[in-house]
C-alpha cells in the first residue's frame, strides 16, 4: 500500500480544522501527540478495510493480553485480517 497525499488531503484538512479549533489555546504537547497517534491509527485502520470503532474495540481488549513484540505487531491494522474483527 502506498500513501497518496491527494487522496488523504480532504481527511487531513477535516482533522486539522477540528484540531485548530480545539487546540488553539492548548499548551499540552503530550495531548497533541496522543491525538495524532490515535488519529493515525484510525486512518490506517480505515485504509486497511477496518471499521474504526470495531478495530479500536478489538485492540483495546487484546492489547492487555499481548506479552511480546510480535503479539503487539500482530494487532496493527496492516497485520490484522478484516475477518478477525467482528
Amino acid at each position: 500500500m502506498t500513501f497518496s497525499a491527494i487522496t488523504k488531503q480532504p481527511t487531513l484538512k477535516i482533522f486539522s480544522d477540528y484540531g485548530r479549533k480545539g487546540w488553539l489555546f492548548s499548551s499540552a504537547t503530550r495531548g497533541a501527540d496522543a491525538s495524532t497517534n490515535l488519529y493515525s491509527l484510525i486512518e490506517t485502520a480505515k485504509a486497511n478495510g477496518h471499521e474504526p470503532y470495531q478495530y479500536l474495540h478489538h485492540i483495546f481488549t487484546e492489547v492487555p493480553k499481548a506479552e511480546s513484540l510480535e503479539e503487539f505487531e500482530a494487532l496493527l491494522p496492516m497485520n490484522l485480517p478484516t475477518k478477525t474483527i467482528s
